[in-house]
């Protein structure tokens, strides 16, 4: 059986009034409505810049749904904060370590150098001595 052939200005605009008419758009609604594969749909998708634009659209209202419903109480803060997580979104956990460093700048003379050397070489002598 030949695949369907689907028409990606038919998607487009069905999709748009599907954003419009849904307040959370989900795109595999959108597809099982449409009755095409996401896999499908996805590789339409990357071929037209304009079916892209729109699924970003999509997106970024279901972001804003996501956002808006956890401020108001309605969603389960940490739900959104998985589904925020899907790649779609971009949105991570990022860890910030501050690190800060104390050191002062030494200035030795040659003879105070040359001292260090010995010590830290002798150092270095009984720890390989003692195997």
């Amino acid at each position: 059986m030949p695949k369907p052939k689907f028409n990606v200005n038919d998607i487009i605009e069905k999709l748009n009034i599907f954003i419009d008419e849904n307040e959370e758009p989900l795109i595999q609604e959108f597809c099982l409505q449409y009755g095409i594969s996401r896999s499908r749909f996805y590789d339409y998708a990357a071929e037209n810049k304009q079916l892209s634009d729109t699924i970003q659209k999509a997106i970024d209202k279901q972001e804003i749904f996501l956002i808006k419903n956890t401020e108001r109480g309605k969603l389960n803060p940490t739900f959104v904060i998985f589904r925020l997580k899907q790649k779609c979104f971009g949105w991570k956990d990022k860890q910030e370590i501050d690190q800060t460093v104390n050191a002062e700048v030494v200035t030795l003379t040659q003879d105070q150098k040359e001292k260090k050397l010995k010590e830290l070489k002798e150092r270095l002598n009984d720890i390989y001595d003692k195997d």
